[in-house]
């Protein structure tokens, strides 16, 4: 049987603030590739993974060595354990080890026997995933590694922030220019009913004050609309 990790005392939250990332199901990205890449590298792993474990699955938001994979079950994730702690979660022989002897991921491909995990923590605290190495044998991190898988999962929650940071500012820029556009739209519809017409429009005060007169207006009287605007309506009647 296998057994499913605890769910996190904080997990509505948890899953709020990774939701709120907007990063589930979006494609592939330079940065998180790169940081992927460099904890497979350091730790001497086949297989590394920025991993983030929603409601019923972990996703995987960077993926080297398990082509063609996006997610597993959550029930049977190595992840889901990791993230239920700040420190690292290692498991050096996944067949030793009760919690993972029957899992599927270890019984089957991709034949799991050596797992690290280091918890992505937002600011909040949150761990919404992890940056992960595993290996089809045996092993163990150095104390070197271990500081460095650390190190990458703290830029890897880093780089979430500055990612959601800048699609907000992106969506904000995106809303100013359609305000923008409408505001244009706008004044293209008042040149085309008030400016651009050959009838005399003026608008006036109850006390007979003019408060705007149109070009054709004010040509009329040999003057321009700043000179008209403020004075009598009668004056020019």
């Amino acid at each position: 049987m296998t057994q499913p990790a605890n769910i996190p005392a904080n997990e509505d939250d948890r899953l709020s603030r990774l939701r709120a990332l907007n990063v589930l199901d979006t494609g592939p990205e330079p940065l998180f590739d790169a940081l992927t890449r460099m904890a497979a590298t350091i730790c001497g792993t086949p297989i590394s993974l920025i991993s983030l474990v929603d409601e019923g699955r972990q996703w995987f938001k960077a993926n080297v060595g398990l082509p063609g994979v996006s997610e597993t079950p959550r029930d049977v994730a190595f992840c889901s354990h990791a993230i239920l702690d700040d420190a690292l979660f290692e498991v050096p022989d996944a067949t030793k080890d009760a919690r993972f002897v029957n899992n599927p991921l270890v019984t089957n491909q991709p034949d799991i026997r050596f797992y690290a995990g280091a918890p992505i923590v937002l600011e909040g605290g949150e761990r919404v995933g992890t940056l992960c190495v595993i290996d089809r044998i045996p092993g163990k991190l150095t104390q070197m590694q271990s500081d460095s898988l650390r190190e990458l999962a703290y830029a890897a929650s880093q780089a979430l922030a500055m990612r959601q940071t800048a699609r907000a500012q992106q969506t904000t820029l995106e809303l100013l220019e359609a305000s923008r556009q409408e505001l244009a739209n706008k004044e293209a519809l008042y040149r085309a009913l008030v400016e651009d017409q050959s009838e005399l429009v003026s608008l006036a005060s109850p006390d007979g004050r003019l408060q705007y007169v149109n070009s054709v207006y004010a040509q009329h009287f040999g003057l321009s609309p700043q000179e008209m605007v403020s004075r009598n309506l009668l004056d020019f009647v």
